[in-house]
């Protein structure tokens, strides 16, 4: 009984989810909001009318799991950083990695912001995101990209930008070719 519970409540957060990233109108949702706010606005429940926001913050206070409460603070960077997306952007974004992947999108995106190591990687994310929406890079380009941030400290990516030299550094050089972000 429990575990149907749980099950119907994750497909509820998946659903709603999916309905915020495709739908919503993220400008009006964070005009009142900035992302540094996220604290304040969960323990407040400024963000409660919002679907997606009002299943994770009652689960987040009934839980009370660090877990949960990271995932709501990297959906709400997430979604506040796509706000100057349209919604026929993101569909068509949905839509691709859909196609490309055979799976549903909000799901795909909702495990990848909660395997990320640090909640400062989410604009990383959204910036992939707005390259597919913007034709800068392709889904399928899209997808080793998240592969390799998935398999990379925060530290190491900020790093990242010394590589556009010539560069090494014993211990960053070996994690950044590990993950696929530079090559030798």
């Amino acid at each position: 009984m429990a575990e149907q519970e749980e099950t119907d409540l994750t497909s509820e957060v998946v659903d709603t989810f999916d309905s915020t990233f495709e739908k919503g109108n993220l400008a009006d949702t964070f005009s009142q909001v900035g992302e540094f706010a996220v604290d304040q606005a969960i323990k407040n429940d400024v963000l409660k009318d919002v679907p997606v926001f009002g299943l994770l913050i009652s689960g987040y206070k009934t839980i009370v799991n660090i877990k949960d409460y990271n995932l709501t603070r990297k959906v709400f960077r997430f979604l506040y950083h796509l706000q100057n997306t349209t919604p026929n952007e993101r569909q068509r974004f949905s839509q691709k990695y859909c196609e490309a992947n055979k799976e549903k999108t909000s799901v795909a995106l909702l495990n990848v912001l909660d395997q990320l190591n640090n909640a400062n990687m989410v604009p990383v994310i959204c910036n992939l995101i707005k390259a597919v929406i913007y034709e800068k890079i392709t889904i399928y380009q899209f997808n080793r990209l998240i592969m390799a941030i998935l398999r990379t400290a925060y530290t190491d990516l900020k790093q990242l930008p010394k590589y556009q030299e010539e560069y090494d550094e014993e211990g960053l050089t070996d994690s950044l070719l590990a993950a696929g972000l530079i090559y030798q």
